[in-house]
């Protein structure tokens, strides 16, 4: 939603994820435009459940999610781009958490 709206991101945001530096805000809508996933799954959904506050500290919500969606379009990668198969993803489910 937010690389859709980028006001829906503080200009405090940061994406903190594997293998990369954190992004602020600028460069993490930069890297959406890029590596699009919507044009290569359109029906791609995250499923996001089991949402908690954490016990020991209130402004941290943690939640679960399981992506799934269809190869349907080009995905483009940083060196390369991988042409549409029609293959279902499902991923593994993923940790993940929000700071206010």
């Amino acid at each position: 939603m937010a690389t859709k709206d980028a006001t829906l991101l503080d200009d405090s945001f940061r994406w903190i994820g594997p293998n990369t530096d954190p992004l602020g805000r600028e460069d993490y809508l930069a890297a959406a435009k890029f590596f699009d996933l919507r044009a290569a799954f359109p029906d791609l959904e995250y499923r996001a459940h089991d949402f908690r506050i954490d016990e020991d500290d209130p402004l941290t919500v943690r939640f679960t999610t399981r992506t799934v969606g269809t190869m349907r379009g080009e995905l483009r990668l940083r060196t390369d781009t991988v042409s549409p198969n029609g293959k279902r993803m499902r991923c593994p489910p993923g940790a993940l958490f929000l700071i206010e």
